[in-house]
């Protein structure tokens, strides 16, 4: 049984498409679907059945997914275990990187990284602090940039910077919510990229640990469009107050005076990966990189209530 086959399987199921599976493994769409064909023939079951809206798994095809995500994992640590073993940096360095107000210098930490060793790629895999906790657990991903505290035990976190953390609002809203308390501020929608997402952590916990109301109501794609779409008047959401700033001063959004929260970014990776060399080498460079924001001395909110200012 070849890899490569197990591994378009993935693709294919991953994607719900042989056409979308084939640009991600950039082959052709023919060579994806001879991939699959010639698997289902060692088998001697069906994967998968064309659907209205592409590739859907049979029930044989479910069964075996995890079985082959498993198997392509421990074969890609053989050949991690290689690398670390002789020193080498190179390879795929697939990185989660996070939309966020917050500085992440990516383009130095990229190049220094890849500086002396031509041999490793990068790849940048967009999402959200949730989406990238779950993607570096599942090996999906070999670091992450995420924002928030991180707790589990089989991750390790390299602190990297703080993004200060305040509620913004429409600027034609300070009026009526400049003295306004929590209570009021559950009578309006709150915008944020998604469940998981670290803003909408916040606010979960904030209702839990203060009784609070919040009503995560409006998801966006993206950071920027959050902004916009509270500058336009439809929802209160978070953001990094020093990102903020320009909007607040051109007047489309004004900050709530009576909350601020030091929101931890920082890098993480499978505990049990920390000494693979291009794992090791991204994390050194990222932590000097950073360490001028590291230095800086922070107003540390010590617990997710934050301050009252």
């Amino acid at each position: 049984m070849e890899l490569q086959h197990l591994k378009t399987f993935l693709s294919v199921a991953d994607a719900g498409s042989l056409t979308r599976a084939a640009e991600t493994l950039y082959l052709s769409q023919p060579a994806v679907s001879a991939q699959v064909k010639a698997l289902e023939v060692e088998l001697g079951l069906p994967l998968f059945r064309r659907a209205a809206r592409g590739m859907e798994l049979t029930a044989g095809g479910r069964e075996l997914l995890d079985l082959a995500r498993d198997v392509i994992h421990r074969a890609d640590g053989i050949t991690r275990m290689a690398e670390r073993l002789r020193g080498d940096v190179t390879g795929t360095l697939r990185l989660g990187t996070t939309d966020c107000g917050y500085d992440l210098k990516l383009a130095r930490m990229i190049g220094v990284t890849t500086d002396g060793h031509p041999d490793l790629d990068v790849r940048l895999v967009a999402g959200n602090s949730g989406q990238h906790v779950q993607g570096v657990l599942d090996h999906e991903l070999d670091l992450a940039i995420v924002e928030g505290d991180v707790d589990d035990e089989r991750l390790q976190a390299w602190r990297i910077g703080t993004s200060r953390i305040g509620v913004i609002g429409p600027a034609a809203w300070r009026d009526d919510l400049a003295d306004a308390g929590w209570a009021r501020l559950g009578e309006f929608p709150w915008i944020f990229q998604s469940p998981t997402c670290s803003y909408c952590v916040l606010l979960n916990r904030l209702n839990a640990e203060h009784r609070l109301q919040l009503k995560p109501q409006i998801q966006a794609e993206a950071y920027g469009e959050v902004k916009s779409l509270v500058a336009e008047g439809l929802a209160l959401s978070f953001a990094d107050l020093h990102d903020a700033a320009e909007w607040v001063e051109d007047g489309r959004l004004f900050i709530w005076p009576h909350y601020a929260y030091d929101m931890p970014v920082q890098l993480i990776a499978s505990r049990s990966r920390t000494q693979e060399p291009a794992i090791a080498r991204f994390a050194e460079v990222a932590q000097k990189v950073h360490a001028p924001t590291r230095r800086r001395k922070a107003r540390t909110a010590g617990s997710v209530n934050g301050s009252a200012e």
